[in-house]
C-alpha cells in the first residue's frame, strides 16, 4: 500500500520494518499463556514484559529517527497518522489470530 501510494522505497521498508516490531509487540502478549484469552490477563500482571515489549518498540522508533541509523538501516521516520492506524490495525490481526487458535485448542 504505502508504496503505491507514496512512491517511495525508503517509507514502504519503514512501514514494513515498523509493522513486524508491532506484530511482534502485541504477539508477546498472547505468547504468556498458550490457553488463556489475552484479554483476561492484565497487561501489568508482567511489569517486565510490559517494560522491554515497551522498550524494544522504543528502540525501534529511535532508529527511525536517529540519523545513523537512519542511514545504515535505510529508513525513515513516519509521520502520516493514517499508516500508522494501518499499520497498528494489520499487526493486530495476530491478536484474533491467536484467540482463534487458543479457543480451538481449548476445545
Amino acid at each position: 500500500w504505502t508504496i503505491e501510494e507514496t512512491g517511495s522505497l525508503p517509507l514502504a521498508r519503514s512501514v514494513a520494518v515498523t509493522t513486524i516490531v508491532l506484530f511482534t509487540a502485541f504477539h508477546v502478549g498472547n505468547a504468556r499463556s498458550e490457553f488463556r484469552s489475552v484479554f483476561r490477563m492484565s497487561p501489568f500482571s508482567n511489569r517486565w514484559l510490559l517494560l522491554v515489549t515497551g522498550g524494544a518498540v522504543a528502540v525501534h522508533l529511535a532508529a527511525l529517527h536517529l540519523p545513523a541509523t537512519r542511514f545504515v538501516l535505510r529508513v525513515v521516520p513516519i509521520v502520516d497518522g493514517g499508516i500508522w492506524l494501518r499499520m497498528i490495525g494489520v499487526a493486530a490481526t495476530i491478536l484474533l489470530a491467536m484467540e482463534i487458535h487458543k479457543r480451538v485448542r481449548r476445545a
